[in-house]
């Protein structure tokens, strides 16, 4: 069933319940944001085996009848329209983290992951607003991060953008907010010791699995590993470490 278009930086997204009865935002591919399904893809796989509270995503072909339903679709894709859509499970009752009087969140074990994750992608678009808080109790909430499409740095990057990704410190105030749950450096580094422990055929896999007409090169592919590899050996290993010298280690101090 169709509900509405959702509110994004474009009119690309939309509110459908599938029959498992969940309500997902499905992301249609689109002229401009040629990397932005591909990128919720691997950011979703990686989270999930990291083991980060991310909502679920899955590759979809969505039947005709559902796409009559939608508004304005043929003005929107014209002769574009991909078959497959990436369906992102919607998260019901949560509030953006900067909208809450969070004075504890459950699962601050995750917090450091979700740092290290967003340095190792390279995910410049992290925002108060798509890190979203669930309420559990009165001041507790259990925390959970979403919208990858900017990984890599762009919703639309090119294999030769990857070789120029930044590799310092992104001066993020949201992950600024965060580490301030954050109970002891040492949770950033053994999030660095995961991430340099996945198997590369895991990543392989990973990009094997994106549909041909999303349009993911041989060499594009062949990129992304590499820039997956060397970030998470020699750039997030002194980037982390920065991290914690210049921002978590003076929020460490203000808050004794």
């Amino acid at each position: 069933m169709y509900h509405k278009p959702l509110k994004s930086k474009s009119n690309h997204k939309h509110l459908v319940s599938f029959d498992n009865h969940q309500n997902y935002a499905v992301h249609f591919l689109h002229a401009g944001n040629e990397k932005s399904l591909m990128n919720e893809w691997i950011a979703y796989c990686i989270a999930k085996y990291m083991e980060i509270p991310v909502p679920e995503v899955q590759i979809i072909e969505m039947p005709n009848i559902f796409l009559e339903e939608i508004p304005n679709l043929n003005a929107y894709y014209q002769h574009d329209l991909s078959k497959k859509q990436s369906a992102i499970l919607y998260l019901e009752e949560t509030i953006p983290l900067n909208e809450a009087e969070a004075r504890h969140i459950i699962n601050v074990d995750d917090i450091a992951k979700m740092i290290v994750f967003d340095y190792w992608l390279c995910n410049t678009n992290r925002t108060h607003h798509n890190v979203l808080l669930k309420y559990e109790t009165p001041g507790v909430y259990h925390c959970w991060i979403m919208d990858h499409s900017e990984i890599f740095s762009s919703i639309s990057w090119t294999a030769a953008d990857l070789e120029s990704l930044p590799e310092t410190l992104l001066q993020n105030v949201t992950h600024e907010t965060l580490a301030n749950f954050i109970p002891n450096e040492r949770e950033f580094i053994e999030q660095i010791k995961v991430i340099q422990t996945i198997p590369s055929l895991l990543l392989e896999e990973i990009l094997s699995l994106i549909p041909e007409e999303w349009k993911l090169s041989e060499k594009e592919q062949k990129n992304v590993l590499k820039t997956l590899n060397y970030r998470r050996y020699k750039v997030i290993p002194r980037v982390i470490n920065q991290f914690i010298n210049e921002i978590y280690s003076p929020l460490v101090k203000n808050r004794k």
